[in-house]
């Protein structure tokens, strides 16, 4: 993490029992979420320490899918680990898969910036789109179709026999946020002990600026008339008869609001005049 500067890793497969946190070397933290009794499946989610400091709060599905929510400058991130059945893997295994991960994904606020990431053993297809039904209900955008990128860039995993390469590690992002996203590329280079390979996405939180409601500007009067002294008199005069008038139709019941109403249109409407 640190040579290439990553400040939030996901882990797929990572076959820890339980679910839990560590703290590792140079204060980096690993939060993990797995089956209870087997060192299979799993997922994790590696932070820096400054990323650490900024985590609002984390919760370990099940197996398969990790939560953890961030405090940013100017928004909050929402980050959802997983790692998908395979297309072997039973029907039922994987609607419960998906229908957990949707219900996940409908409890988070709709302003966060929303990220998907993981092992999601879903392959893109000839026109670049990802054939995965969640994606397109969510609002999600793939990442790694939106950058022009070498194939050899792109896939994120090679079978152990070498014959095969595919792209089924995914980073998706909310559609709203889509322009936060800077680039998404694979890594050949680091070594991790897998047959996957380093996937990193640099993402830049843009705001929208928010258009300002008109404001009513208080409207200035030409004091300077006030000097002369026939027009001071004037003034002063119409202000007497109309609190004169305002006296007489005073009522006991007003509240000291509805006075100060009175008292505020008689100035504002002898300026007027």
């Amino acid at each position: 993490m640190k040579q290439y500067n990553i400040e939030i890793l996901a882990l797929s497969e990572i076959h820890w029992k339980g679910v839990g946190q560590e703290i590792l070397d140079h204060g980096y933290v690993l939060l993990y979420s797995g089956e209870d009794n087997h060192h299979q499946v799993g997922v994790g989610l590696m932070m820096s320490p400054a990323a650490y400091r900024k985590m609002l709060k984390w919760t370990p599905i099940n197996e398969r899918i990790l939560f953890a929510r961030l405090a940013t400058t100017h928004t909050k991130l929402s980050v959802i680990v997983c790692y998908a059945p395979t297309n072997e893997a039973d029907d039922d295994v994987k609607d419960s898969f998906y229908e957990t991960l949707q219900a996940v994904t409908k409890d988070i606020p709709k302003h966060d910036v929303l990220c998907v990431v993981g092992d999601l053993n879903a392959k893109i297809n000839e026109n670049g789109e990802l054939l995965l039904d969640f994606a397109l209900n969510n609002d999600l955008v793939v990442g790694g179709t939106l950058f022009e990128h070498k194939n050899v860039h792109k896939y994120t995993w090679t079978s152990p026999d070498g014959s095969t390469q595919n792209q089924i590690d995914h980073f998706l992002i909310a559609r709203r946020w889509r322009t936060s996203l800077l680039d998404v590329h694979g890594y050949r280079g680091a070594d991790g002990q897998s047959d996957h390979l380093l996937m990193i996405a640099h993402i830049q939180i843009k705001l929208r600026a928010q258009k300002k409601k008109q404001q009513n500007l208080k409207k200035l009067y030409d004091t300077d008339k006030l000097q002369d002294r026939k027009t001071r008199r004037d003034f002063c005069i119409s202000l007497w008869n109309k609190f004169d008038a305002l006296a007489v139709e005073a009522n006991d019941s007003e509240s000291v609001e509805e006075k100060w109403e009175k008292i505020k249109s008689t100035y504002t409407t002898i300026a007027e005049e």
